[in-house]
């Protein structure tokens, strides 16, 4: 049952409240759905640039939004950050696939864990 370890994060078979970043039979693992965010990332940040200038691109990324599979997604005007959140939970070995798998799991907003500007610009104080 190879590529199920993202698809699998905790969910039963017929659990379709999350979208399926992965092919059942694609064998790329965890870091899939992250992998198909980054490339979400890059194409709406060049499409907002317009070219691959560094100047250009560091100005379209300052509040850009990215509707993803995990959410949607902002990078602070402020400090660049991005909002994607994370999973967290307790991993487990699945008995019946033999693969670990996270269970009691919940997705974290990166915007309610990230220092506030003002907290930012405290510790950032050159910027």
């Amino acid at each position: 049952m190879a590529g199920k370890t993202f698809r699998g994060v905790g969910q039963d078979e017929d659990d379709d409240e999350r979208p399926r970043l992965i092919d059942e039979d694609d064998a790329r693992g965890l870091h899939s759905g992250p992998t198909v965010v980054d490339d979400q990332k890059v194409a709406e940040v060049l499409k907002k640039a317009g070219g691959t200038e560094t100047p250009k691109l560091v100005a379209a990324f300052k509040g850009l939004k990215v509707d993803t599979p995990m959410g949607p997604i902002t990078f602070r005007a402020s400090d660049g950050q991005s909002t994607m959140g994370a999973w967290v939970g307790t991993t487990k070995v699945d008995p019946q696939r033999g693969v670990g798998i996270m269970v009691n799991h919940e997705l974290i907003p990166g915007e309610k864990v990230l220092p506030s500007d003002e907290e930012v610009k405290k510790l950032r104080p050159a910027n």
